[in-house]
């Protein structure tokens, strides 16, 4: 995650996401971005500490529920946590 939000040329809103790769939190393995190609995704950067995250994670997980029949990939990568924060956020905002 580090790599992707402190390139020397950051992408700019709206601009195509750079390919990542990153471990899943819910269990083994990895998922990339380019799995998902095709598909409409909203990516999301946030962390367990992030006051404004906590707020978003309602509004998305409104919105999943909403698009997810129409094919929208809901992406959440997680900014600069320990595994245990990260997967207890993502319990509560759930």
């Amino acid at each position: 995650m580090w790599k992707l939000a402190h390139q020397q040329h950051a992408p700019h809103v709206g601009a195509v996401a750079p390919a990542f790769t990153l471990r899943r939190l819910d269990g083994p393995g990895k998922l990339s971005l380019a799995s998902f190609r095709g598909r409409p995704v909203v990516l999301n950067f946030w962390a367990s500490w992030c006051e404004p995250c906590k707020g978003e994670a309602t509004v998305l997980e409104r919105d999943w529920t909403r698009y997810r029949g129409r094919g929208v990939v809901f992406l959440g990568v997680d900014y600069h946590d320990l595994a245990p924060d990260a997967r207890r956020f993502v319990s509560a905002h759930a």
